[in-house]
């Protein structure tokens, strides 16, 4: 049994023990907990070709999909943490806001594409853009590119105090901030939800 210390942990337990339980569903798409560790194992091959190493952060632009958690745990699977940033900003700050964060890849909803197109005209560093289409069901260029991958996870020794999300504040005092949560804060909330009475 797999002992969950990290967020890819929790894939790495429910594949093993319920493969075929459904793990996510979005407008109409579900998938497993067999399907969701397969394509995050994709996502993360595919990341740590790209020269995302552990430490690094993997930007995401897009509103609610399941493609968010693949990014995630795929991210986590590469030692790696997900920066989701609002996709209601404007060009230049989403420009100044990748940057900050040194992402080496982009993962964004089709319908953001042109922002972020402009945003990377003008940011401070380079990286990779990868689009998805949340409608497609895996006939867009997030799949074509994680689908070059094998479906194996690279099982690389990640510490629960690593980051697994970089948050940035709203920056209404100034300039944004990227606040890092690490994993053992959310396995900590995990459990505390477990034992809170009004939930079981």
């Amino acid at each position: 049994m797999t002992e969950i210390r990290t967020l890819a942990d929790i894939v790495r337990r429910w594949a093993a023990e319920s493969p075929d339980r459904l793990a996510l569903t979005c407008t109409g798409r579900t998938v497993t907990y067999r399907q969701l560790h397969s394509r995050s194992s994709q996502l993360a091959r595919a990341l740590m070709s790209e020269g995302v190493e552990p430490g690094s952060d993997v930007g995401y632009v897009g509103k609610n999909a399941i493609e968010f958690y693949e990014v995630w745990f795929g991210a986590a699977k590469a030692g790696a943490a997900i920066a989701p940033f609002n996709w209601r900003s404007p060009a230049a700050e989403l420009a100044e806001l990748i940057s900050d964060s040194r992402a080496p890849v982009l993962v964004v909803a089709v319908e953001f594409l042109e922002v972020v197109r402009r945003a990377q005209q003008s940011a401070r560093t380079s990286f990779r853009v990868v689009s998805f289409d949340p409608a497609a069901d895996g006939g867009d260029e997030l799949s074509a590119w994680m689908g070059e991958k094998d479906p194996v996870d690279p099982e690389l020794t990640v510490d629960s105090g690593a980051t697994a999300l970089l948050a940035y504040t709203s920056g209404t005092t100034g300039a944004p901030k990227g606040v890092q949560h690490p994993h053992a804060s959310f396995l900590q909330s995990f459990r505390s939800l477990s034992r809170e009475p009004a939930l079981t």
